[in-house]
């Protein structure tokens, strides 16, 4: 019986070592090299894990990074000719990438659309067309970015842009938005008393407590918003707020 019970563990073994699932893919170090600016290199370490990705949660994610580096690619190029004032030809190049994008996968070019949008706000405003470049701004809104914390800066800006036309609701508006995407990180201690004072309708009790705190330890997020309630604190309506909560 000895032998034949030391066959059947090396068959076991043998099945064992056959199907045993495979260890998990880490994505850090794609993930690293797409962070680091250095999308030439993500594209390879992609590459090389679609060829022994099994897994289809993890085929997927791949896909999604492979069209992130796609995206940067394109686009990097571009706001680097923007800005040193080169614009010929972009937003012919912009539309045509996104028309083919939208063509091959209409769900997945979404991740195109918010830096074509960004770009469009970029040319509109050197051509002097500031309500192209805040409706082309509001529209990117619309659209996904591994950025998050770009549409927090969309905000303010269109924040700063409706107050400017008088615009006092739209403006309290986007600062209300801008507020709601801080990251945690940018609510300890006072902070989170101040972002409820705010959402409280009290924008001068707000603005009091954060003059109030160190200026070297204030996130440059909450900065913005002391710069912003410094100036219009006294104009902002508290009209359909209920809708924004």
């Amino acid at each position: 019986m000895a032998p034949l019970y030391r066959s059947l563990i090396v068959l076991a073994l043998f099945f064992i070592s056959c199907s045993g699932d495979k260890a998990p893919l880490d994505f850090s170090r794609i993930d690293s090299l797409m962070a680091g600016g250095n999308p030439g290199l993500a594209r390879g370490e992609i590459n090389r894990a679609l060829k022994e990705a099994a897994d289809s949660t993890d085929i997927k994610k791949l896909r999604h990074r492979l069209r992130l580096v796609d995206i940067r690619e394109f686009y990097d190029p571009v706001y680097m000719a923007l800005t040193i004032g080169d614009t010929s030809g972009i937003r012919a190049r912009v539309l045509s990438k996104t028309t083919a994008a939208l063509k091959s996968d209409s769900i997945a070019a979404r991740w195109y659309l918010f830096d074509a949008n960004i770009i469009r706000a970029r040319l509109d405003s050197m051509r002097g067309d500031w309500k192209g470049w805040a409706e082309s701004l509001n529209k990117a809104l619309s659209y996904p970015t591994p950025f998050i914390y770009k549409k927090t800066d969309i905000c303010f800006l269109l924040a700063r842009h409706a107050m400017e036309r008088e615009a006092y609701e739209e403006g309290r508006a986007f600062l209300d938005r801008a507020l709601r995407g801080f990251p945690k990180k940018d609510f300890s201690g006072e902070l989170t008393d101040i972002y409820l004072l705010y959402m409280n309708g009290e924008f001068t009790g707000a603005f009091d407590k954060l003059t109030g705190l160190d200026e070297k330890g204030l996130p440059g997020r909450w900065k913005k918003v002391k710069t912003f309630l410094a100036k219009y604190k006294d104009r902002l309506p508290l009209k359909d707020r209920f809708k924004l909560w």
